[in-house]
Parts: structure tokens; sequence; C-alpha cells
């Protein structure tokens, strides 16, 4: 198979997943940054307890749980079920920790404190996984066009059998990934500042469950061998994230401006 019988289209797709899953996260960074002084410290702050709670702990734990009980990963129901609540319990407590930290003393009694630890906390794992998807697909769409006979034939097949929109897949998933982790911060913040009740922070592990539930059922073939199976996965994590947005949303103009406090970090 010569390099030419490969489109053009890959690469451009390639590129849309690339602003997608590494340019949203950044812009958002620059415009927290430029409402408020104090937004970088907010944004690092999100980005490191998601390292420490979803990279470190949540990974320790399950080394721990499927040593102790292998039965779980031969269930597919268990094995959902654990992954998505350990996801949620994990990611949850870690955005609970780190919130509460910022907004200790009075501090951080503005919406955009929830907004901008979001952005660091999603737009972490955006860059990593994310990064890691364009990386893998750039460098294989590369090879095919500069070094076509260093590649297996099977591989170049697949390549060019591949349609194009599904390259962008990848960066969809992170803006989706990015949207939930951004409403569930702020969900957080409100439980932190005590504008919703304390056992709102259960929600948000239940919701940040049910918005991890496709990607689990993917990965254990719930949804299928067939091609559109990773398309119906994508939609059901873009559909969630958004209506988890929409419930946040309602949320915060419901109880957001409640119990406003005289020091504020604006």
């Amino acid at each position: 198979m010569q390099a030419t019988t490969l489109s053009v289209w890959p690469a451009i797709f390639v590129a849309i997943m690339a602003l997608l899953a590494l340019g949203v996260p950044l812009v958002l960074v620059v415009l927290c940054c430029r409402r408020s002084k104090h937004a970088l410290r907010w944004i690092l702050v999100g980005a490191l307890c998601f390292m420490v709670g979803a990279m470190l702990l949540e990974q320790l734990c399950h080394q721990l749980v499927f040593g102790l009980f292998p039965g779980i990963a031969q269930s597919v129901p268990l094995y959902v079920l654990y992954g998505c609540l350990a996801a949620g319990v994990f990611e949850e407590t870690a955005r609970l920790v780190g919130l509460s930290i910022l907004c200790r003393g009075g501090k951080g009694n503005t919406a955009l404190t929830g907004f901008a630890y979001g952005v660091g906390h999603g737009g972490i794992e955006a860059l990593l996984l994310g990064g890691s998807a364009v990386a893998i697909n750039a460098g294989a769409l590369l090879q095919a066009y500069t070094q076509p006979a260093s590649m297996e034939p099977a591989q170049l097949a697949a390549l060019a059998g591949m349609q194009p929109f599904t390259f962008v897949l990848p960066g969809v998933e992170r803006v989706a990934a990015l949207t939930l982790h951004i409403a569930l911060s702020v969900l957080v913040w409100m439980v932190v500042t005590k504008r919703v009740p304390g056992w709102f922070y259960l929600v948000a592990v239940a919701l940040h469950a049910v918005a991890d539930c496709p990607a689990a059922l993917y990965q254990v073939g719930a949804f299928g061998q067939t091609g559109s199976a990773v398309w119906l996965c994508e939609a059901l994590v873009l559909a969630i994230a958004l209506g988890i947005a929409g419930i946040v949303w309602y949320l915060f103009k419901k109880y957001g401006k409640a119990a406003a406090v005289e020091n504020t970090a604006q």
C-alpha cells in the first residue's frame, strides 16, 4: 500500500482533536487567570488533587482490591460498579479536600474558585490523556504518510479504513470530561461554602459514577464489537456530562449566591 492511499482527512481531524483536548483547557486557564489573580493557584491545586486522588491513591486502591478480590474483574456488573464508584469517591473526595483548603477562613467565596479548580482538575487529565492520544495518532499518521514501507500492511490498511471522524473522538471525550469536572467542582464548591447541604457531596460522587458508566461498559464490551460502539459510548458520555452540567447550573442559579460572606477572593 502506498502512502498516497491515505487521505489528508485523518490528519485534519487529529489536528481538531489536539485543539479540543489540549487547546480548550489552555484557553480556560488563560481566561480564569484574566478574571482573578488567584486563579492560577486554584488551578494548580485542582491539578495536584487530581494527580494525588486519581493517579496515585485510586490506582493503589485498585491494586489492593483486585489483589484481594480477583473475582471482581471477572464479573461485569461488579467490575463496572466498583470502578465507577471508586472513581467517584476518590476524585470527589480529592475535590472536597482541595476546595476546603482553598475556601478556609472565608476565602474562595466566588464561583470562579470552583470553576478554576475544575479547570485544573479536568485540564491536567485532558493534557495527560488527550496528549497521549494526540501523540499516538499523530505518530502513526506521520509514519504512514512519510514512511509507509516501515509499517505492516495490516496497520496501513487499518488506518486507511478508519472513518476520519473517529480521530476526533478523543478530543470530544476530553471536552466532555472537562465539562463534567468543572460542573462537579462548582457543586462541591457549593458544599464547601455551605450553599447546599453537605450530603450533596454524595450526590457529586453518584453523578461522577454515573458519568463513568459508559466508558466502563465500553471497556467490558457491553456495547458490542461493531464500529458504532465507540460512537455510542462517546455520545452517552457527552450527553451525561451536559446533563450533569445542567443540573449543577440549576443548583447554582438557585443557591449559588446564597450565604455570601464579606471576605471574598476576587
